[in-house]
């Protein structure tokens, strides 16, 4: 008698079930593994925030005032204009430096900052500014400069970007349509992302260009006042203004030059310009992040804020000044 043994083993069907049925599990797990993941990135991203905010905080309680936004000297003044043509300057004259080079003492960069030769611009201190410093980068963006960004970078440098910025006004910040356009274009080194508004009105905010604010020029409250949030790092192609069709406005990149770079505003429309108003709008001027519904910030008492992106325009508008006299509360 012979006995024959049945071969142990899966059916073709069975092998096609146990394949789907795995298939839709990783397909349920791996949404939630990027989701704890961006959970993470955006914890690390508000302590950036948070420990950006805090260094403003401390150079501010040292010398009794806030730094400004950036510093120009007045020659770069755009002829009879308060524009002022800070990367022109950052790149050929004195100074044009921003905030953030300022603050680095109290990041823990003090031997970068110790080494800054302030008796040149920007560019001739390449080798700092060009430095990457890893907290003034998003990790849900980039940890460092990405080679779609060298374009955007000062002076097309390979290093040195940052994803953070701090609030210069609630007004109009930043040049990008005047009779200064060339050939109905942004033109040269009178375009949107080189020169700032310097003003110490009502609608400046605290890192206003040129302005070391002291804390009582915050009498809307520091708790009602942004101080620094995240950036888009965007482009826009759209009508500005009448007089200036189609201009393209990027939000340049890099810590050490002052400019749209390291500074945004919160102006919802200003004269006959196109400003959206809110957050990760699109618009160059605006801030904004790569976290879905909305950004990072920090008010001008440390508190760290998530603002979404349907936050009120006008309210969002109002936090961007510091002495108003509007009611601006977060809820």
């Amino acid at each position: 008698m012979v006995l024959l043994r049945s071969k142990m083993g899966f059916s073709l069907v069975e092998l096609l079930v146990v394949i789907a049925i795995v298939g839709i599990l990783l397909a349920l797990l791996l949404p939630a593994v990027q989701a704890a993941r961006e959970a993470g990135r955006r914890c690390q991203c508000a302590n950036n925030v948070r420990q950006t905010a805090l260094a403003v905080q401390q150079y501010a309680t040292a010398h009794r005032v806030f730094p400004a936004g950036c510093v120009i000297d007045a020659s770069y003044r755009l002829r009879s204009t308060p524009w002022y043509d800070v990367w022109h300057e950052a790149t050929e004259g004195n100074q044009g430096t921003s905030w953030m080079l300022m603050v680095l003492p109290y990041l823990e960069q003090s031997a970068l900052y110790d080494q800054w030769d302030f008796h040149k611009n920007v560019k001739d201190n390449q080798a700092l500014a060009s430095t990457d410093i890893s907290m003034f980068y998003c990790p849900s963006r980039r940890s460092g400069i990405r080679s779609g960004d060298r374009d955007l970078m000062f002076e097309k440098w390979e290093s040195g970007g940052t994803d953070y910025g701090g609030c210069m006004t609630r007004g109009n910040g930043f040049f990008n349509s005047s009779p200064f356009a060339e050939s109905g274009q942004c033109g040269h080194f009178l375009s949107p992302h080189r020169t700032v508004f310097n003003s110490d009105g009502s609608n400046a905010g605290i890192l206003a260009p040129n302005t070391f604010t002291p804390h009582a020029a915050v009498r809307d409250g520091l708790s009602n006042t942004l101080l620094v949030g995240e950036l888009e790092r965007s482009s826009i192609a759209q009508t500005l203004s009448v007089s200036t069709e189609n201009c393209k406005a990027l939000r340049e990149d890099g810590w050490a030059a002052g400019g749209v770079n390291c500074l945004f505003s919160t102006d919802r429309l200003s004269g006959g310009l196109v400003s959206p108003g809110s957050i990760n709008n699109g618009f160059f001027e605006s801030a904004g992040s790569e976290h879905p519904g909305g950004a990072h910030f920090a008010m001008a008492d440390g508190s760290l804020r998530w603002i979404a992106d349907h936050v009120d325009p006008i309210l969002f508008e109002y936090l961007g000044s510091r002495a108003d006299g509007e009611i601006a509360i977060l809820p």
